[in-house]
């Protein structure tokens, strides 16, 4: 009986510590992830900004450009993309078509992939506003964010939009992160468990001693 006593002690105190820890962690890992994606967010928005001010300055193609000046513009958004420590960068026109790849790949008539992923800030960046996306799988299974900025021009409209795109490795990290917290909540239960039994020990003498003194009586 008073085994079984301390063991439903120790058990609730277990269950009680394992649900504050896991809701902690949860929490924890939340806002840890929602801070960071808004902060990269923001960085993505500002270097597709900075990226369409600089590719304003010179004239750029209204078709899908031949080899020489699609070699070119390659070299001049691969700068820019390594000067704003992006994975990409990319020139767009209005149709969703890649006029210009910093990786070199996808250059051709056909409408980008990733436009249909983000339909509301694809529309905003052609209506002239700079908008970030949400997070993406890419190459590879990785997270990746992106971000669009229309190329200043003369007309209403631009004709021309950017698109930044960058790895969101920090989800990884707090993956990783979380690993160890749980191992270390395991841990932690574990010890508590073993601090529970010794310590609903003293609890459950008075009526060891009480049931003893019942057996006398009777």
């Amino acid at each position: 009986l008073f085994r079984r006593l301390s063991w439903q002690l120790a058990a609730a105190t277990l269950t009680l510590l394992a649900t504050v820890l896991l809701a902690f962690g949860g929490l924890a890992w939340s806002l840890a992830a929602g801070d960071l994606e808004a902060e990269l967010g923001k960085r993505l928005t500002n270097a597709a900004r900075l990226s369409a001010r600089q590719l304003g300055r010179e004239a750029l193609p209204t078709q899908v450009p031949g080899p020489e000046e699609s070699r070119r513009l390659t070299r001049e958004l691969a700068s820019l993309a390594a000067d704003a420590e992006l994975e990409r960068l990319l020139l767009l026109d209005r149709d969703g078509r890649v006029l210009a790849d910093s990786l070199g790949l996808a250059v051709g008539s056909d409408r980008y992939v990733y436009l249909e992923l983000d339909p509301s800030e694809w529309a905003a960046a052609r209506q002239g506003q700079a908008q970030a996306t949400t997070l993406f799988s890419g190459l590879g299974g990785r997270a990746y964010k992106s971000a669009f900025a229309p190329v200043p021009s003369a007309g209403k409209a631009p004709l021309w939009i950017v698109r930044a795109e960058a790895s969101a490795s920090f989800l990884q990290d707090l993956r990783n992160f979380g690993l160890s917290l749980a191992l270390l909540g395991l841990l932690c239960l574990v010890a508590a468990m073993g601090l529970a039994v010794l310590l609903s020990r003293p609890l459950v003498r008075p009526l060891r001693g009480l049931m003893d003194a019942s057996r006398r009586v009777a």
